[in-house]
């Protein structure tokens, strides 16, 4: 605090009331970042309780996995979300769902193309990875980083699809 008559010393009085309003300041900031918490928290809840719905609801696979990627998208919001399964020994996509907007903007790919970009890296590493717009990624083979920026692909994060601590896909 700046007096504007230099020279002059603050009151006890004034003291008690910086100091009242500093706790107060410090009681909003809390409750702020206690709000983001729990609104991040019922984001996930809801995103958990939407996709426990579709597996009630769904009878197929590849229905289930729609929801899945759907919600998604919806949930986070992000353009696109693209659900990808693989069967490793035969060097295929077993499926490949996209959810979201942006579903008409991502053309199928073949098994090499996701394992020479960020999908690949997801999958090796066992990890999520994220990625920035605009920015060459070196987790990406050339041909993937250029597709990426002729497409006006925004940020990427892909996360490894694990169950029983093996990798079958990505979202």
């Amino acid at each position: 605090v700046s007096l504007r008559q230099p020279g002059r010393s603050l009151t006890n009085a004034e003291i008690g009331l910086l100091q009242t309003m500093a706790d107060q300041t410090a009681i909003a900031m809390q409750n702020a970042r206690l709000f983001d918490q729990t609104q991040s928290a019922l984001n996930r809840t809801n995103a958990l309780y939407q996709v426990s719905q579709s597996v009630l609801a769904v009878e197929s696979l590849p229905e289930l996995l729609q929801e899945i990627a759907d919600s998604i998208a919806e949930t986070l919001p992000a353009d696109r979300a693209l659900l990808l399964t693989f069967d490793f020994a035969a060097r295929s996509v077993t499926n490949e769902v996209i959810g979201g907007p942006g579903v008409e903007d991502n053309p199928h790919m073949p098994f090499e193309h996701y394992m020479s970009g960020l999908t690949g890296w997801a999958i090796r590493e066992a990890k999520p990875v994220i990625s920035p717009k605009d920015v060459p990624d070196a987790r990406e083979s050339p041909e993937v980083q250029k597709r990426r920026f002729d497409s006006n692909t925004g940020a990427v994060v892909v996360v490894p699809l694990l169950s029983r601590g093996q990798v079958l896909g990505t979202i």
